[in-house]
């Protein structure tokens, strides 16, 4: 018992210097009433010790606060991978967005046409093409082909898409 109160006594004192300290390397005064209150409930903290020991507190008192901490980490980690999930699934839709482009240049150069510019565009939930812009050099016979064969792969209408046939050179 008489370790006890040392022990308290001990951490007062440790305290009560750990104040001076603070209070004298603040450079500002503004803040030292904030200071202040944050240190008084250090202080409420250290005089309860004994009666958190005596009943068991400190222990319930140290599992809330590990509690509250692995809750907040928690939260942290479902944060970064929710930002991990948008970022894979922006990489995902562009890689997906280059195939269809090669896919759309080697079957015009299949038809026979020159392919200038291809644009494709993700439908909003990511469940396939909503637009396939393609801009080629060749005979109108060949681009009509063309657009028949990319609505039949892709399941598009022909609203959907778009081909731009410009002049031969």
């Amino acid at each position: 018992m008489a370790d006890a109160i040392y022990g308290w006594i001990k951490n007062l004192a440790f305290y009560f210097i750990f104040i001076t300290v603070v209070l004298n390397f603040l450079p500002d005064s503004q803040y030292r009433s904030y200071v202040k209150a944050f240190l008084g409930m250090l202080l409420l903290l250290v005089v309860c010790q004994p009666l958190f020991s005596l009943f068991g507190l400190g222990d319930v008192l140290a599992e809330h606060l590990q509690a509250r901490s692995i809750q907040g980490e928690l939260r942290e980690l479902e944060e970064q991978a929710q930002i991990l999930q948008t970022e894979a699934d922006e990489y995902y839709l562009e890689a997906v967005l280059q195939e269809v482009e090669s896919q759309v240049e080697t079957a015009a150069e299949a038809q026979g046409l020159a392919v200038e510019d291809v644009r494709a565009e993700m439908k909003n939930d990511g469940g396939g093409l909503r637009l396939l812009a393609v801009t080629v050099r060749g005979s109108p016979q060949a681009a009509e082909a063309f657009q028949e064969e990319m609505m039949q792969i892709y399941g598009l209408s022909a609203a959907q898409v778009q081909i731009t046939r410009l002049m031969q050179e």
